[in-house]
């Protein structure tokens, strides 16, 4: 058995202003049988980016940013 932990989803609020005003993220805890079957696939609760262990914002900056950028 292993337990596995990965980026699950980015949520960004912006106020009535249109000014960013929070990011959370959540992360998806897997456990996997010996073979690599999914037995479990629970989502975390949400939290501030800020405490997110490792949660990968470059890499997904990189893939928003536009060609030519």
């Amino acid at each position: 058995m292993q337990t596995v932990m990965m980026p699950y989803e980015l949520l960004a609020r912006f106020d009535r202003t249109g000014s960013l005003s929070g990011i959370h993220v959540q992360y998806r805890t897997m456990i996997l049988d010996g073979d690599g079957a999914v037995l479990s696939d629970t989502p975390s609760p949400a939290c501030p980016l800020e405490e997110a262990p490792g949660f990968p914002l470059t890499d997904l900056l990189e893939r928003l940013r536009p060609v030519g950028s």
